[in-house]
């Protein structure tokens, strides 16, 4: 079974899962989507497990790496950053430990870095989210977020990415509550206070 962007398809070409148009939304929301209609050569069912696209930026790709869910992240979602993203963390970060991580993640290839026209990494954010294929920008700048809205373009902070992962299961409610008592130092008390509140409805 191979998936593919509008579906999914098995051996003999029967479209065995059709996506539906609103369902970057319906996974965002955790309501899957989707007609299934099993292949009546070879009987083949498919499952789809969605990956959220997430376009990030210096500031946001920072704090996570300190914090010390970057790899989670890293494994759970497809992380992407532009190209003038990737110079102001590695270039111009040179010698600090976390761009240090970072730089190793791009040269491993776990980290994607778009190639897009753009004088600074906030104007790229916003070109290269409109080009397609991602479902928000990982930032944690207010004012970036006030602009990135105004667009159109959805925004997620790097509290409420912690808190992803550990309603995934990708971590455990102990793990992500030590995780983002590290966080903490660099987020706004109230994003901190939110994501404590929703770690805490995990474990009901």
């Amino acid at each position: 079974v191979a998936a593919q962007r509008r579906g999914t398809v098995c051996g003999h070409g029967t479209l065995l899962v059709r996506i539906h148009p609103s369902f970057a939304q319906c996974a965002r929301s955790g309501k899957i989507h989707v007609e299934q209609s099993p292949c009546a050569v070879c009987h083949a069912q498919a499952t789809f497990n969605y990956v959220l696209r997430v376009l990030m930026d210096s500031d946001c790709l920072i704090k996570i790496t300190r914090a010390g869910y970057k790899e989670a992240a890293l494994r759970a979602f497809a992380v992407v950053i532009p190209e003038p993203v990737a110079i102001e963390v590695v270039a111009q970060g040179s010698g600090r430990a976390a761009s240090e991580l970072i730089a190793a993640n791009i040269e491993a290839r776990r980290l994607e870095v778009q190639a897009v026209a753009a004088e600074s990494g906030d104007s790229a954010l916003a070109t290269s989210f409109r080009g397609g294929g991602f479902d928000c920008v990982g930032t944690d700048d207010r004012r970036l977020i006030g602009r990135l809205t105004t667009l159109g373009i959805p925004c997620v902070v790097p509290g409420l990415l912690l808190y992803e992962l550990a309603r995934m299961g990708e971590l455990s409610r102990q793990e992500a509550g030590r995780l983002l008592q590290r966080l903490q130092p660099s987020i706004s008390s109230d994003e901190y206070q939110i994501v404590r509140h929703l770690l805490g409805g995990l474990e009901r």
